[in-house]
C-alpha cells in the first residue's frame, strides 16, 4: 500500500491551474505528513498535512478542479486541475484521502485485503464497521421496537389477535372431527340440520379467522408504515449530519438505496414475516402442548424428522444468505451506478462517453442478473427437496395412526384432526 517515499495516495492531473491551455505531467502524492503537487518530478507545491481540513473536488466544463480547504481560517485555495480524462480516479482519490484526513484511517479499498469479520470471517461492507451476519439480532430487533413503541397500542392490539386467531385456528380441526365421526362416517345419520351446523361453524369460523387477519394488517400497517416514515426522516437527517469527508465515503445512490429500498425492506419484515412467524409460533406451541397431552408418542413420531429439517434449513440458509448479500450487493453498485450517470449526464454527453457508460452499466445489470438466476434456480432446486424432508414426518403419522384406527383406538374423525395439527407444525 505505502510507497518507499512514504506516498499513501496520488492521482495525476495534466492542466496548469491558471493557464488555461498549458498542459502538465503533474501527479499529486498524499503522505502521513504532507500533500506534494509535482510537476515532471520537480515539486511546485507542498502543505502540511495537519493544516489542511478537506480536499474539495468540482466538475468544471470539460475538466475538473480539486481545491483544499484550510483548517485555521475555513478558506478555500485551489491545488491543481485536469481534463476529463482523469477525472474519476480524481475524485475517487479525492474522496479517499478525506477519509484518510478525518480519522487517519485507510479506506477498505485501498487495502491489500478488505476488512473480515473476526467471527464468521466474510467481509465487511464499505462504511460500516459492523457484520450484518454476526450483529446481534436481539439487539437489531429492541431497536426496531424503540421505533415502534408511539405505536404501542396498535402493536399490542395486532398481538391479541394472534392469540385469538390462533385459538380459532384450533378449533376448525376439531369442528372436523366431529364432522367426520358423527355424520360422514356414519352413513345411517339422517340428521342433517345436526351436519348443515357443522358446516356452518366452519363457514364461520374461516369467516372469523379472515376478518381477524384484515384486522390485524390493518393495525400492523398502520404501526409499520408511520415508524417507516420515522425511520426514513431518522436517517435522512443523519445524512444530514455528516461531516463532508464522511458522507464522501458513500456514493449517492448507496444512500438513496439505505432511505428508500432498505427502510422498505423493514417495512415488509414488519407486515409480512414478522405477523406470520409469530402467528406460526403460536400455533406451534399450542398444537404441541395439545398433542403432547394427548398422545405423547403420537407428539414424538410428529417431530421426529425435526432434527434432520433444522440442521438442512440451518445449512441451506447459510449458503443462501451469501448468495442473497451478492444480490443485494449488486442491486446497490446498480443503482449507484445509474444515479452517477444521471446526475453528470450532461457531462457525460458533452465528451461523447454514451457508449462506454451504458456498456458499464450494462456489465453492472449483467452481474446482478447472472445472481439473480443463480439465486432462484438453487432455491427452486433445494427447496422442494427440503419441503419433502420436512413433510417426511406425514408418512410416519400415516402408519401410525393407520395401526391406531385398524386397532379401534383411534377413529376417522380423531386421524384428521391430529393431521391437520401435523401439518400446522410442519408449516
Amino acid at each position: 500500500m505505502f510507497e518507499k517515499d512514504g506516498t499513501i495516495f496520488s492521482f495525476k492531473y495534466n492542466l496548469h491551474p491558471v493557464k488555461p491551455n498549458a498542459v502538465l505531467n503533474g501527479t499529486v502524492t498524499v503522505s502521513n505528513s504532507s500533500i506534494k503537487l509535482l510537476n515532471g518530478g520537480e515539486t511546485e507545491k507542498e502543505i502540511a498535512i495537519c493544516d489542511i481540513a478537506e480536499l474539495i473536488a468540482d466538475m468544471g466544463v470539460g475538466c475538473v478542479f480539486v481545491s483544499y480547504r484550510l483548517k485555521k481560517d475555513n478558506s478555500v485555495h485551489l491545488l491543481c486541475r485536469s481534463d476529463a480524462r482523469f477525472s474519476k480516479q480524481i475524485i475517487k482519490s479525492v474522496r479517499d484521502i478525506n477519509i484518510y484526513l478525518e480519522d487517519q484511517r485507510i479506506p477498505s479499498s485501498l487495502t491489500k485485503g478488505s476488512i473480515r469479520c473476526v467471527k464468521c470471517g466474510i467481509p465487511i461492507k464499505n462504511g460500516t464497521n459492523t457484520c450484518a451476519r454476526c450483529r446481534s439480532k436481539r439487539d437489531t430487533l429492541r431497536r426496531i421496537w424503540n421505533l415502534l413503541s408511539p405505536y404501542k397500542s396498535f402493536v399490542f392490539a395486532s398481538v391479541a389477535l394472534y392469540v385469538v386467531i390462533s385459538a380459532v385456528n384450533l378449533l376448525l380441526p376439531y369442528v372436523q372431527r366431529i364432522g367426520v365421526d358423527s355424520y360422514i362416517k356414519n352413513a345411517n345419520v339422517t340428521n342433517m340440520g345436526g351436519f348443515a351446523m357443522v358446516v356452518l361453524s366452519l363457514l364461520v369460523l374461516q369467516v372469523i379467522v379472515r376478518g381477524l387477519s384484515v384486522a390485524r394488517s390493518h393495525f400492523l400497517i398502520i404501526a409499520s408504515n408511520r415508524m417507516v416514515v420515522d425511520l426514513r426522516n431518522t436517517l435522512f437527517a443523519k445524512v444530514e449530519r455528516l461531516s463532508i469527508s464522511k458522507i464522501s465515503k458513500y456514493a449517492a445512490g448507496d444512500l438513496m438505496h439505505r432511505v428508500t429500498n432498505n427502510t422498505a425492506s423493514v417495512e415488509r419484515f414488519l407486515v409480512n414475516y414478522l405477523p406470520s412467524t409469530l402467528e406460526r409460533l403460536t400455533l406451534f406451541v399450542a398444537v404441541s402442548v395439545y398433542i403432547c397431552v394427548y398422545d405423547p408418542r403420537l407428539f414424538v413420531m410428529i417431530i421426529l424428522p425435526t432434527p434432520f429439517v433444522v440442521l438442512s434449513f440451518n445449512f441451506f440458509w447459510k449458503f443462501m444468505h451469501a448468495l442473497f448479500l451478492k444480490r443485494w450487493k449488486a442491486a446497490i453498485n446498480t443503482n449507484s451506478m445509474l444515479h452517477d450517470i444521471f446526475s453528470g449526464i450532461r457531462v457525460v454527453k458533452a465528451f461523447g462517453m454514451e457508449s462506454k457508460e451504458s456498456k458499464r452499466f450494462e456489465e453492472s445489470t449483467r452481474i446482478e442478473k447472472d445472481l439473480q438466476e443463480k439465486t432462484d434456480c438453487i432455491w427452486s432446486i433445494l427447496m422442494p427437496i427440503i419441503r419433502f424432508f420436512m413433510g417426511f414426518g406425514e408418512f410416519i403419522i400415516l402408519f401410525y395412526v393407520g395401526n391406531k384406527i385398524l386397532g379401534g383406538d383411534m377413529t376417522f374423525g380423531e386421524m384428521t384432526q391430529f393431521s391437520a395439527y401435523a401439518g400446522m407444525l410442519y408449516d
